[in-house]
C-alpha cells in the first residue's frame, strides 16, 4: 500500500475540515430560526387581537340590536294604537262593539304585532254620568259593569277589548282604581302623548307575571295645545295590555341571540334572563353592558350579558393553532438543520432504515386501501375478484373471504359473462391508442346487488394496471343509491316550483283584474255624492273628495301595472320589427311630451332594427319617468344606442336630480318610488315591469347615476330574444342534473 503524501494528505485534511464544519451550526441557521420565531409571534398576536375585536363587535351588535328591537317594536305598537284613535275619530268618537271588533280584526295583531295581548278602548266617565253610561253599554252587553269600586273623582273604564276571548276579565275594569294605571292615564290625557304604566299585574294574566299598559289619548278635534284645553277636549284612551315576557318573546326570541337580558323599571324587574339556575347562565360573562332607555314616560334599564352559548360560539383556537404551528415549524426547522448537519454521519444507518421504511410504507398503503371510503377491488381479465377491501364489505354485505376468487357477477348480476367485453382494455380493441391511457370506465353507473338481494345503484371507475406482466382491472366502487334518490327528489321539486310560478302569475292576473270593478264603483259613488252635496259641501270636504278620487285613480294604475307585470314574460307572440329611431319618436308622440322638455334622438338609432314589443313599453316607461321625476320645470332627455357582438345597448340619459347609489337596486322592485305618493302619481311598477320584461327575453337594465348629476339607464337587448327561466328554476335544474 502506498502511503498518503502531498496532495492526498491535503485533500484528506480539507475533507475532514469540511465534514467538521458541516457538523456545526452556522450563523445563518440561527438567523432563519429567529426570523421564523419572530414571524410566528407577530402573526399570533395579530390573530389574537383580531379575535378579541370580533368578540367585542359581536357583543355590541347583539346588545344594540336587543335594545333597538324593543324600542322599534314599541314604536310599532304606538302606530297600532294611533290607528285605533284615528278609527274613533272617523266614527265621531262613537264606535259600537261590532265596529271595534271589525277594526281590531283588520289589524291582525296576532301576526303583525306579536307580543301584544289585545287592543281596547277606555272611556272617561264622571261619577254623575255613571248610571246613564252603564245603561247605554248594557243595551248591547247586559252584564257590563264598572269594577272595582274606588273613591277617585273620575272613572276610566275599559269599554271594549279585542280579542275578548282572552281578555274578558279586563272588560269594565276601571283604570282609576290603581295608582300606576291611573297616573299613566292622566299623564297621557294631560300631555296628549302616548304613555305606558309602571309595572303591574294584568287581570287576564293567570301567571301573575310583570306587565304594563300602553295608552294613546284621543281628543275631540285636533290635539289642543294646553293642558286645560286637552282636559276639556279629552275623549278617552286607546290602549293595549302587555305581559312583558310575551312582548320580549314576540320581539327577539332567546334562541336567536347569544346574550341574555334583564330589564327593570324604576327598580322593579320586568324580565330576568340571568337566573343562576339557567343552564345557559355564565357567572363570569365575557362582556356585559347596562343601557338606560326612556320608553313613553318610563325609564327602562337594560342589563345585557353574554351567555355560555356566546362563549362557545365565539371560542376560536385559531391564534393558538397559529402559535403552536409556528413553534412546531421552528422546532422542525431546528430538527431539519440538525438532520442535514448530521446526514454524512448517518449514511449507513439510513441504508438500514430504508428496509424498515419500505415495510412501513407497505403497511401504510394496506391501511389506506382497507380504510378507504370507496370500495376498492382488483379483478382479473376473466372477471375473478383478487382483492376486496372493507368498504366493499359495507357496500355489498359480503365478507372478503366470501368473494375472493369468485366472478364479479356475484356483485353485479347484470354483467353476466360480459365483464371482459364491457371493460376490455381500449388499446386492445384499437392498438392506435396510446399505452398510457389507462382509465377505462370512469364514473360509469351500473346496478349492483347486496348479499341480501337488495339492488343498489353503483358508480364505478376502472383502470388497467399491470402486475408481473399480467393485466388487472383496478375497480373503484361507490354506492350512489341515496344520491340518485336525492336527484329524483330535486327533479320533483323543480316540477312543483314551475307549477307554483304558473299559479302565482294566474293569481296576480285574476286579483288585479277583479279588483277594478269595486274601484270604479267607489269612483262613481264619490262623483254622485259630490254632485248631490255640492251646494252644502265646503272646500275642505271637496278637497277630500278630490283626494279620494285621486287615490282610486292611483289604485287603478297600480292594478293595471300589476296586471301587466303578471303578463310580462307570459304572453307568447311574435312582435313586429321596427327601426329604433322611429319607435322612440312614436313613443314621444303618444306620451304628450311637454313643451318645456327636449328629447334628443342620436343618429346611432337609425341603424338599429328591434322588436316593437316589449321595447315600446320599455322606452315609454323610461321617458315618462325622466319627465315625471325631474326636479326642474325644464329638462333634456337624450337617447342613443350601439350594436354589440350579441345584441344592442340603449342609453336613456336625463339631467334630472339623479339617484343615490344605495337606491340603484331598489328602484327596480315592485311598488317602489323615491318620492312620496302625493308628489308623484305612479304605481311604483314601471321599472319593475321593464326589468321583468327585459329579463324574460334575455335582456337587462341597469342605472348609472349620482345624486345631483342626472341618470343614465342602460338597456341591453339581445339580437335573438329568447325566453329565459327564473334563476331559482335554473339553479334547481343544474343540481338535479
Amino acid at each position: 500500500m502506498t502511503p498518503l503524501s502531498g496532495p492526498h494528505i491535503n485533500n484528506f485534511e480539507a475533507e475532514k475540515e469540511r465534514l467538521e464544519n458541516a457538523g456545526r451550526f452556522r450563523w445563518f441557521h440561527w438567523a432563519i430560526i429567529i426570523a421564523s420565531f419572530t414571524l410566528t409571534i407577530t402573526v399570533w398576536y395579530y390573530a389574537y387581537k383580531q379575535q378579541a375585536e370580533k368578540k367585542r363587535a359581536t357583543f355590541e351588535r347583539y346588545a344594540t340590536q336587543a335594545v333597538e328591537l324593543v324600542t322599534e317594536r314599541m314604536a310599532k305598537y304606538e302606530d297600532a294604537l294611533a290607528s285605533g284613535a284615528a278609527a274613533l275619530k272617523a266614527h265621531d268618537l262613537d264606535m259600537t262593539v261590532k265596529e271595534w271588533e271589525t277594526f281590531a280584526t283588520a289589524l291582525h295583531i296576532e301576526t303583525k304585532y306579536p307580543g301584544i295581548n289585545g287592543i281596547g278602548l277606555i272611556d272617561r266617565v264622571s261619577p254623575d254620568e255613571r248610571e246613564s253610561y252603564l245603561t247605554k253599554q248594557r243595551l248591547d252587553r247586559p252584564d257590563f259593569k264598572i269594577h272595582p269600586a274606588h273613591d277617585a273623582a273620575e272613572l276610566f273604564p275599559i269599554v271594549y277589548i279585542e280579542p275578548v276571548s282572552t281578555n274578558a276579565a279586563a272588560v269594565g275594569l276601571d283604570m282609576a282604581h290603581e295608582a300606576n294605571r291611573y297616573t299613566a292615564a292622566r299623564k297621557a290625557r294631560n300631555t296628549g302623548e302616548p304613555q305606558i304604566t309602571g309595572p303591574i299585574i294584568l287581570v287576564q294574566d293567570a301567571r301573575k307575571t310583570p306587565g304594563f299598559l300602553f295608552f294613546q289619548p284621543y281628543f275631540k278635534g285636533p290635539t289642543p295645545d294646553t293642558i286645560e284645553a286637552r282636559q276639556a277636549a279629552f275623549g278617552g284612551l286607546v290602549y293595549a295590555p302587555f305581559i312583558f315576557d310575551r312582548l320580549i318573546e314576540g320581539t327577539l326570541k332567546k334562541e336567536n341571540r347569544l346574550v341574555s337580558l334583564k330589564i327593570e323599571d324604576d327598580g322593579t324587574v320586568l324580565l330576568n334572563e340571568h337566573p343562576t339556575e339557567d343552564a345557559d347562565f355564565d357567572p363570569n360573562p365575557v362582556f356585559s353592558q347596562t343601557v338606560e332607555r326612556p320608553i313613553y314616560g318610563r325609564n327602562w334599564m337594560f342589563e345585557i350579558r353574554t351567555t355560555k352559548a356566546f362563549r362557545s360560539e365565539m371560542t376560536n383556537n385559531k391564534p393558538w393553532i397559529i402559535l403552536i404551528g409556528g413553534l412546531l415549524l421552528n422546532f422542525l426547522l431546528l430538527g431539519l438543520f440538525t438532520l442535514l448537519i448530521r446526514s454524512n454521519r448517518r449514511a449507513i444507518s439510513f441504508a438500514n432504515r430504508m428496509s424498515d421504511g419500505q415495510k412501513t410504507v407497505a403497511n401504510r398503503l394496506n391501511n389506506i386501501v382497507e380504510n378507504a371510503v370507496d370500495g376498492l377491488m382488483t379483478i382479473t381479465k376473466t372477471g375473478r375478484i383478487e382483492s376486496y377491501n372493507k368498504a366493499c364489505e359495507d357496500i355489498f354485505g359480503y365478507k372478503t373471504e366470501d368473494v375472493l376468487g369468485r366472478h364479479v357477477t356475484l356483485l353485479v348480476p347484470g354483467l353476466k359473462d360480459s365483464y371482459e367485453e364491457l371493460y376490455i382494455s381500449p388499446f386492445e380493441i384499437n392498438p392506435s391508442l396510446e399505452k398510457d391511457k389507462k382509465i377505462i370506465g370512469q364514473g360509469r353507473e351500473i346496478e349492483g346487488q347486496k348479499k341480501n338481494g337488495v339492488l343498489i345503484d353503483l358508480s364505478v371507475s376502472i383502470s388497467e394496471i399491470w402486475d408481473d406482466g399480467r393485466a388487472l382491472y383496478n375497480t373503484i366502487v361507490r354506492d350512489i343509491t341515496e344520491q340518485k334518490q336525492a336527484q329524483q327528489a330535486l327533479q320533483r321539486t323543480l316540477e312543483d316550483l314551475t307549477l307554483s310560478n304558473q299559479e302565482l302569475e294566474k293569481f296576480a292576473y285574476v286579483a288585479s283584474h277583479d279588483l277594478k270593478s269595486p274601484l270604479r264603483a267607489i269612483d262613481n259613488l264619490s262623483c254622485w255624492l259630490e254632485e248631490d252635496l255640492e251646494s252644502v259641501m265646503d272646500e275642505e270636504n271637496k278637497d277630500r273628495m278630490s283626494k279620494l278620487r285621486g287615490r282610486v285613480a292611483r289604485m287603478e294604475k297600480l292594478l293595471a301595472a300589476l296586471l301587466a307585470y303578471s303578463r310580462a314574460g307570459r304572453l307568447a307572440h311574435v312582435p313586429p320589427i321596427v327601426n329604433a329611431q322611429t319607435l322612440v319618436g312614436e313613443v314621444r308622440d303618444t306620451l304628450d311630451f311637454p313643451k318645456e322638455f327636449s328629447l334628443v334622438l342620436d343618429k346611432s338609432l337609425e341603424d338599429i332594427e328591434i322588436e316593437r314589443m316589449p321595447m315600446e313599453q320599455v322606452f315609454h316607461n323610461l321617458i315618462s319617468n325622466a319627465v315625471k321625476h325631474h326636479d326642474k320645470a325644464t329638462g333634456k332627455i337624450t337617447i342613443s344606442g350601439e350594436e354589440t357582438e350579441t345584441g344592442f345597448k340603449f342609453f336613456v340619459k336625463d339631467d334630472g336630480p339623479g339617484i343615490e347609489t344605495n337606491f340603484h337596486d331598489k328602484i327596480f322592485e315592485m311598488f317602489q318610488t323615491l318620492k312620496p305618493r302625493d308628489e308623484v302619481e305612479g304605481s311604483g311598477m314601471g321599472l319593475a315591469f321593464v326589468k321583468k320584461a327585459l329579463y324574460h327575453h334575455g335582456g337587462d337594465i341597469t342605472v348609472q347615476s349620482e345624486y345631483g348629476k342626472g341618470s343614465i339607464f342602460v338597456v341591453t337587448w339581445p339580437k335573438n330574444p329568447r325566453k329565459r327561466t327564473h334563476p331559482a328554476e335554473e339553479s334547481i335544474k343544474s343540481v338535479a342534473a
